[in-house]
């Protein structure tokens, strides 16, 4: 069930989580009213910048780690301003013409 007055749709930058076939372009649905578990996709700001990565939370320490292994994990310090601003729920891509050159 979609909680209309806290879920919001935001379009992927980067290429962090295209081994899990998500891409620049594609739109994000997330709800900022579930409460985040470890392994969420989510969307965070740390130190004033978005990124949508996967949550492992290992005692007390969180880690923000990509989709791809081209990118490192962020390991959340102590002093960094961070906040969890919402669980990603679905993805939504435009899929016309995005494999049409490999399959000709």
């Amino acid at each position: 069930m979609v909680n209309r007055d806290t879920t919001f749709l935001g379009r992927v930058t980067g290429r962090s989580l295209e081994d899990i076939q998500v891409y620049e372009g594609d739109i994000m649905v997330i709800d900022k009213s579930l409460k985040p578990q470890n392994r969420d996709l989510v969307v965070a700001v740390i130190n004033g910048e978005f990124t949508a990565k996967f949550l492992h939370i290992d005692g007390k320490q969180i880690l923000l780690r990509p989709a791809s292994k081209r990118f490192n994990p962020i390991k959340v310090a102590e002093f960094d301003d961070f906040t969890i601003w919402g669980v990603v729920t679905r993805i939504i891509q435009d899929v016309k013409g995005r494999w049409s050159t490999s399959n000709s």
